[in-house]
């Protein structure tokens, strides 16, 4: 019975004072104090955890002990959860610790392997100051290091081959390949017709009195024009802007006409206005008034509206059925003439 009842408190102590049950031993922390030191423990744990190199054995010890000794000062679910926190940083740095030692024991020494390999083939030679110069090389040739017919007998216990002759002469019939030389092709010469076209001043010139020759042809084009001739609609009367400039008959001349047409509503001559059924109107901006007078020019210091306008292939077809374009109001002015070494621009 006295066995018994020793044993029986005996076992309770343990459990009283470990971590299986019952509660845990007094510390010498106030609960506030062993978290503080806990969220201390738990930073150099972390620290540890990202840089393994300087943890040792006795160090994941001592913070084990420190862990036991706060834990005995917690009573309440917080303190329990960061324990168990600690804890779990305290096994994966073991963990760690013990994968960074067993890479340390199977780790190969170089010199372990090589210094017993010297001793075995003679390197192990004494140096000049040790030895006269004289014994020294009679060392050389007569010693372990000069025998290399024992240090090949012992390589060929280790050779599981048959050893037989080789020559060094290579082949003895050897066939000689020709040479062939090919033939360098010849560059042709470029003729004229190949050459790139050079672009000089007098075609520039002649390009842009051609233009200018051109606007000034749009503009009297339409001047010569009677407002009462034409579908009149709006408070300015004027042309249709689309069956002014859409020829019908080529999409490319449309388009030239638009930039001939902008180069005069850029310089003032000309001006565009939306009706009432929203179509864009073009009409001479420096007609005479009804008294007859001339009305004053657009002064240079006006303000200027760009628009960007879009006009492709699409919008061209849809504008001569719309309006029903049958023939173009500014005359056609037919393909240009390239000559020979000539540049159109």
């Amino acid at each position: 019975m006295e066995s018994e009842e020793e044993n029986g408190a005996g076992s309770g102590d343990e459990i009283v004072n470990g971590r299986d049950g019952g509660m845990p031993r007094e510390s010498q922390y106030t609960e506030p104090e062993a978290k503080e030191k806990m969220r201390g423990l738990r930073a150099e744990l972390e620290e540890d955890n990202r840089d393994p190199s300087k943890l040792t054995m006795k160090k994941v010890v001592q913070q084990l002990d420190l862990q036991q000794e706060y834990y005995a000062a917690g009573k309440n679910t917080e303190s329990r959860i960061m324990d168990a926190g600690n804890l779990l940083l305290v096994s994966e740095n073991l963990h760690r610790l013990s994968k960074k030692e067993r890479a340390n024991a199977n780790a190969y020494d170089v010199n372990e392997f090589i210094e017993p390999l010297r001793s075995k083939l003679g390197f192990d030679l004494p140096t000049v100051e040790e030895e006269g110069e004289d014994n020294l090389r009679g060392i050389r040739k007569n010693g372990e290091l000069g025998d290399w017919e024992r240090i090949g007998w012992m390589a060929t216990k280790r050779m599981r081959t048959v050893m037989g002759l080789e020559s060094i002469n290579g082949m003895m019939a050897v066939e000689h390949k020709k040479r062939v030389v090919k033939k360098r092709a010849k560059q042709a010469a470029l003729g004229a017709e190949v050459r790139p076209t050079e672009l000089r001043e007098q075609d520039m010139a002649a390009s842009k009195n051609e233009t200018t020759e051109n606007v000034k042809s749009v503009y009297k084009r339409l001047r010569d024009f009677e407002a009462n001739d034409l579908p009149v609609e709006g408070e300015y009367g004027g042309v249709n802007f689309y069956e002014w400039i859409i020829n019908p008959e080529s999409f490319s001349e449309t388009v030239e006409n638009l930039f001939y047409t902008s180069f005069l509503v850029r310089e003032g001559k000309l001006v565009i206005d939306i009706d009432d059924e929203g179509i864009p109107r073009l009409y001479d901006a420096l007609a005479p008034l009804e008294d007859g007078t001339e009305p004053d020019p657009i002064p240079n210091t006006a303000p200027k509206i760009q628009e960007v306008l879009q006009f492709d292939m699409d919008t061209w077809k849809d504008a001569i059925r719309l309006f029903n374009i049958t023939k173009p109001m500014i005359p056609a002015r037919g393909p240009v003439n390239t000559q020979k070494d000539s540049w159109a621009v």
